[in-house]
């Protein structure tokens, strides 16, 4: 069910090439774009661009992809994924879809500043990236800490519930 770019609340939608071949999402692109709408999973199509980008939120793919998909970031991240915590995503599940599309948006762009800080790049270095891996202006420095503050000591598989809003 594709949709045009307005239709999306999250900041951060997730390629859908990033998709591509994680769990039961076919490898090729027009075969996964089929396997979306099959399922009823809402795309979004970057209309100002000539390549027609399609995108979705990890709070619209089913369980085992959204697993998958999080598995995939922490692994990406060099960070091992440790033991989900089903009670607290079962209670991220009963939040608002808003909190939850930011706990998942806030657990990807720690993974991705963690990732960075673990190659040796500064702040600066790394905010200059935020862009261009699709997080916008992305957050501040000090909203970053309070963020990695909150999931001390928490394994990465449950940074999203750890991130949701109060």
């Amino acid at each position: 069910m594709k949709q045009d770019s307005d239709a999306f609340s999250s900041r951060y939608p997730i390629p859908v090439v990033r998709l591509l071949g994680l769990a039961r999402i076919p490898k090729d692109r027009s075969s996964a774009t089929k396997w979306f709408e099959r399922n009823g999973i809402a795309i979004q199509v970057k209309t100002d661009d000539g390549r027609k980008p399609e995108f979705t939120h990890i709070s619209n793919l089913p369980e085992v992809e959204g697993v998958a998909y999080r598995l995939r970031l922490a692994e990406e991240a060099g960070l091992a994924f440790g033991e989900q915590n089903d009670a607290a995503h079962v209670e991220l599940q009963g939040k608002p879809m808003g909190m939850q599309e930011m706990a998942h948006a806030r657990a990807a762009i720690l993974a991705f500043v963690y990732r960075h800080q673990e190659a040796g790049l500064t702040w600066p270095q790394i905010a200059a990236q935020f862009k261009g891996a699709g997080f916008g202006d992305g957050p501040s420095y000090k909203t970053v800490k309070r963020w990695f503050e909150m999931v001390l000591n928490v394994d990465p598989a449950n940074w999203v519930p750890a991130l949701a809003p109060d």
